[in-house]
Formats: C-alpha cells, structure tokens, sequence
C-alpha cells in the first residue's frame, strides 16, 4: 500500500507539472543494449522526463532485464530528480525512490526490492531537440540497501556500475495548460 501512495505522489508531481505553462518533456531510449551480444543478457531503459526548474527535473526510467542463462526477469521503475547545473551538459541525478521487480517461471510471485541509484552525465543537444546522453549509474552507491546483494543473487548481471547511452528527443516548450 506504502508503494501506490508513493507512485501516486509522484504522478500528481509530474502531472501537475505537466500542465503548467510551458514546460519541456522528453523522452529517451538506452543504445547500449548492443552489449546483450556478448553479455548473454538484454539490458534496455526508457526513460520519461519532465523539468520542474531550469535546472531540476523529474525523471522516471523504466528497466527491463532478462538473463538468457537463469531466465530471471528484472523490472524496474524508479523516481528520480536531475541537477544540470548549467542548465545543458553536465548533470547528477538520484533517485528517489526505486522498485525492483523480480520475476521468473520458477517464483510463486515476483520478488519486491529497494534502491538506490546516482548517475552522472553529460547531454549534447544536436539537430533540434534530439539529444545523446552517456552517463554512469552507480547502483546502491552507499550500500545501504541489503535487497541488492539479493537481487545479485537471482540477477547475476545487475552490476553496481553500469555505463548507457540514451538517445532521446525533448519536446521544447509545450504549452498546454495555460
């Protein structure tokens, strides 16, 4: 229940924000999934994105991973707020609060976990408003969340670094409340 009220608050954020005037939205999609070749794993994020300032924003990535070995599914979903200090390029971000779902054939019902997770970018806005934006996430970067040894247990390729590569578009200036 302590869940859907916190999902709940944060969509009323967003929501809300969404209707102000002019705000910008993006939207973008991780290219390092390239690495499930070699890596006997899919690792692909999306991830919505909505500016509360010019310099803060809200960001929800959505997480899916798949083992081919152990054949554990891993759904993730977290809340998260941006600072781009200089309102473009480099940026730092923390989340908030972070679900972890995880699931296979051979579980009654699907595992809940907490975490945590820092990134740090940079964004390079070319053509317009499409955008590129490496950056690293360092899960559970205090080690303050016991589940993660646990989901490494069922989960072997959830690392506590991983680098993405987003590719994304930012829709400028929406101005539909208002």
């Amino acid at each position: 229940m302590r869940h859907f009220f916190i999902i709940l608050l944060f969509l009323i954020i967003l929501i809300t924000n969404i209707y102000a005037y002019e705000t910008n939205i993006g939207i973008s999609i991780d290219l390092s999934t390239i690495d499930a070749i070699w890596n006997n794993s899919l690792y692909t994020r999306i991830r919505f994105e909505t500016n509360l300032t010019k310099e803060l924003a809200l960001v929800i990535p959505f997480t899916y991973c798949y083992d081919f070995k152990t054949r554990y599914s891993l759904l993730s979903m977290s809340f998260d707020i941006y600072y781009h200090p200089l309102i473009y390029g480099p940026f730092i971000g923390l989340s908030i609060y972070n679900f972890i779902w995880l699931f296979s054939n051979e579980l009654i019902k699907p595992l809940l976990f907490s975490s945590s997770e820092l990134t740090i970018g940079y964004t390079w806005f070319f053509y317009k408003d499409l955008f590129i934006e490496p950056s690293l996430i360092i899960r559970n970067p205090c080690n303050a969340y016991k589940d993660f040894k646990e989901i490494q247990k069922y989960f072997s390729k959830y690392s506590k670094l991983r680098f993405q590569l987003l590719f994304g578009y930012s829709f400028k200036k929406l101005n539909i409340g208002g």
